[in-house]
């Protein structure tokens, strides 16, 4: 469970990644998502520079970041414990390895909001991992969904 004011940025995040994709997703999901954390205040980030030690040049370093105990908390994020994207719920940030269906990169992995409808946002919409019942088998793996922490 999230508290309503966490909710309330988890909303807030949709709505912001409804109306400031680019339409498609050309390789710049970290930059966007990015900003809709910051425009959205999502659990204690409000500035685009805040969390100024975490590397920013792929989508998995966002997960190797808040998957340390002490930066979620520092920055008001929890990390949820589920297997799969389309298990998170809407207003999450997901953040998939790389070689995971849907991801072209092959360092950098994916990182979008979660829609609760089992798609996906980030700089193009409507984003997905493969078939929901094929995510393991077509070898997607979660490297972390995260809500707020307040």
């Amino acid at each position: 469970g999230v508290t309503p004011q966490a909710q309330a940025q988890m909303n807030r995040l949709v709505a912001i990644a409804e109306g400031g994709h680019q339409g498609a997703s050309l390789g710049d999901c970290f930059r966007f998502v990015w900003r809709y954390i910051v425009q959205a205040g999502y659990g204690k980030i409000t500035k685009h520079h805040d969390c100024p030690d975490m590397k920013s040049d792929y989508a998995k370093h966002f997960a190797e970041y808040f998957n340390v105990a002490e930066n979620a908390k520092r920055w008001g994020i929890k990390r949820l414990s589920i297997a799969s994207p389309y298990q998170a719920p809407k207003g999450a940030i997901v953040v998939v390895a790389p070689g995971t269906p849907g991801t072209r990169h092959p360092v950098a992995g994916d990182i979008a909001v979660a829609r609760g409808d089992g798609t996906f946002i980030n700089d193009g919409p409507n984003m997905t991992y493969g078939a929901p019942g094929r995510f393991f088998a077509d070898g997607g793996k979660l490297l972390g969904a995260y809500v707020p922490a307040i």
